[in-house]
């Protein structure tokens, strides 16, 4: 292997650790509630209970997860039946399904969609996109941030669905 080869792999592996540690590193911070909207179609709600049968609260907060990003792509408008939302969008449908198999399962367990903030150690994320030279045309979109509040036992956790279609990692934070 040349010396070319090496100093590539070594500036692409240092890239990499770089991106997994701040993804890592990210933490969701609720600055408000968004009203709870959305409701499942019939089907879509069928589904969700024939499929989380005899599943625990994390199970059905996973597969809430992998179903709302299965069903929507990220875009500018919220049309959910449509298969396109922003972040209010998909933690608007997040909630719903969780809510939805949680009460099917008897569990106490509740989600809603909430307004606030991605930090990247300690500094907002949103306002640093805002703040970029194209981040202008993007104030709209993110002055603020929605994803879903789990209050799972005696706990708050918060948790992105849209994250997760975005770049690949599941951001939860513990409130």
């Amino acid at each position: 292997m040349n010396r070319k080869t090496k100093r590539t792999i070594c500036i692409v592996a240092t890239v990499a650790l770089v991106a997994v540690v701040a993804l890592n590193s990210l933490q969701l911070v609720k600055t408000g509630n968004r009203p709870a909207a959305y409701r499942l179609p019939p089907s879509l709600a069928r589904q969700v209970v024939h499929d989380t049968r005899g599943m625990n609260s994390e199970q059905i907060v996973d597969y809430a997860v992998d179903l709302t990003t299965s069903k929507l792509r990220f875009g500018l408008s919220n049309d959910i039946d449509g298969g396109v939302a922003n972040c209010v969008g998909y933690a608007s449908l997040c909630s719903a399904i969780c809510n939805r198999a949680f009460e099917s399962a008897g569990l106490a367990d509740r989600a809603r969609p909430v307004v606030g903030d991605v930090r990247l150690w300690s500094m907002s994320v949103c306002q640093g996109v805002s703040a970029l030279p194209f981040g202008r045309r993007w104030q709209a979109f993110t002055h603020d941030h929605d994803f879903v509040q789990w209050n799972y036992q005696d706990k708050v956790i918060y948790f992105d669905p849209s994250m997760k279609d975005l770049v690949l990692t599941r951001c939860k934070t513990e409130g």
